[in-house]
């Protein structure tokens, strides 16, 4: 199995924390099923020429936090959380694993959260399957737990940013430097849960840093795909650039919390930041990313079956990129106007 997940972009521009896809073509590589993620677009680069703003899948009621698709875990005993409405109902939990036809564990529980017993025996290396059950409600997921060889690699790694961080420090920047570095590492071995973990208790230890912050939705968005999760984690880092007064990351944040709301369906709330990040763009003189919310607000009006804005904000961002001499986004920006 390789383990680090390789990503070969073409770049126009980098925001603050994330990683955009922009001119050019994708390769991913992911651990076996991992396979759904081939049409992502970041949130301030998700109008690229020839392709639509992407909207994921909103999937099922039961929204699995851990085990994320085709996650990696360290531990040979894994806890399971998901939400799906109230806490306190009854949930029937089966998990299989693929050298076995027959499951190796089946309970009901009450609640949201529950940790492979210690009556059992431990789970070894290999890929698994989770199924939850409530009434009509069924997710299934897979996973896989690391052999030795592949936990001691990591566990190097790991050690070695523990090292190059090891002098005490107040400083809150080289927390958060130190935290963001093991959390990225963890996700890119597709430990998802182990860098949502990570971060999570950094922010309970009262390191609560807009990065930190966006780090975190950006989990809950891009990996774990939970978007109400992923919603609350950037109203905290934007909460906090407000107060400090960091206009491009202000934006960049509204821009993300107007791609979740998207997702979720919230079309008005998914207007009304991404007009605010417009706004800002225009202010501090980001012509592309004025562009990329232009192009945006008009599929989401198109998406909303609002054909006149649409129009409209397709013109301005066709005046944007013409400006910016982007020809292939204008170009792309006509050919999706004379189909409207």
């Amino acid at each position: 199995m390789k383990l680090k997940s390789s990503i070969k972009i073409f770049f126009l521009t980098l925001l603050t924390v994330n990683i955009v896809f922009l001119e050019g073509s994708e390769t991913f590589s992911y651990s076996q099923d991992k396979k759904q993620e081939e049409n992502y677009c970041s949130p301030t680069t998700c109008c690229p020429p020839q392709r639509a703003c992407y909207e994921r899948p909103r999937g099922e009621n039961i929204v699995i936090i851990s085990p994320v698709r085709g996650e990696n875990f360290l531990n040979t005993r894994p806890t399971f959380s998901w939400y799906d409405g109230p806490k306190n109902q009854k949930y029937r939990i089966t998990l299989k694993s693929n050298k076995e036809p027959i499951p190796i564990w089946d309970t009901e529980i009450v609640g949201t959260t529950v940790t492979y017993p210690q009556n059992r025996n431990q789970l070894t290396d290999g890929s698994y399957t989770l199924i939850i059950k409530h009434q009509q409600n069924r997710k299934e997921i897979n996973f896989h737990i690391l052999n030795k060889k592949e936990i001691e690699e990591i566990k190097k790694e790991i050690n070695a940013l523990n090292q190059k961080y090891s002098n005490p420090t107040t400083d809150i920047q080289q927390k958060e430097t130190k935290i963001m570095a093991i959390a990225k590492l963890y996700e890119e071995y597709n430990l998802i849960t182990q860098a949502r973990e990570t971060l999570e208790e950094a922010i309970k230890n009262n390191l609560k840093t807009s990065s930190i912050y966006q780090q975190l939705g950006e989990l809950y968005q891009n990996n774990i795909y939970a978007h109400v999760e992923a919603e609350k984690a950037y109203e905290q880092a934007l909460k906090i650039v407000r107060k400090i007064n960091n206009k491009k990351t202000e934006a960049d944040i509204h821009f993300e919390l107007g791609y979740v709301n998207r997702s979720l369906g919230n079309w008005e709330k998914a207007i009304n930041h991404v007009r605010k990040a417009h706004t800002i763009y225009q202010n501090i003189d980001e012509p592309f990313l004025v562009g990329q919310t232009e192009q945006f607000m008009a599929e989401v009006y198109f998406k909303c079956k609002k054909k006149t804005e649409s129009i409209q904000w397709y013109q301005q961002a066709k005046e944007t990129y013409q400006k910016l001499g982007k020809r292939q986004y204008q170009e792309a920006i006509e050919a999706k106007m004379q189909k409207l």
